[in-house]
C-alpha cells in the first residue's frame, strides 16, 4: 500500500472519530471500502450508494455502516475512503436499510 493510501485511510479515520465519535480498526475501515466496491460490481447488493463523481479518481457515496449512513469521498485509483464526511454534506440521506 502506497504511502498516500495510507494517509488517506488515517485521514478518514480521524474525521470519523471526529464527525461521528467512532474509533474504527483497521478492517472496519477496509469494510467500508469494500461496501462501495461491491456496489460498483452489483448496484443492488452493496451497502454503498453513489453520490456523484468529483473528478476522475474521486467519487462521493453514501456507505451504510453500523445502523447509519456515512457520507464518503472515495478514491477510485487506489480503492481507500479518502475522507468522511459531515451529516447533510451531500444532502438528504437514502433511506434507512434494513439488515
Amino acid at each position: 500500500m502506497s504511502s498516500k493510501a495510507k494517509s488517506q485511510i488515517l485521514h478518514a479515520r480521524m474525521r470519523i472519530r471526529e464527525r461521528f465519535d467512532l474509533d474504527l480498526k483497521d478492517d472496519e475501515m477496509q469494510s467500508l471500502a469494500n461496501r462501495i466496491k461491491k456496489s460498483y460490481l452489483d448496484k443492488h447488493k452493496g451497502k454503498a450508494q453513489f453520490v456523484d463523481r468529483q473528478s476522475l479518481r474521486v467519487s462521493r457515496w453514501f456507505v451504510w455502516f453500523r445502523e447509519q449512513w456515512f457520507p464518503v469521498v472515495y478514491d477510485n485509483n487506489r480503492k481507500t475512503i479518502v475522507t468522511v464526511l459531515p451529516k447533510g454534506a451531500l444532502g438528504p440521506e437514502p433511506e434507512p436499510l434494513t439488515e
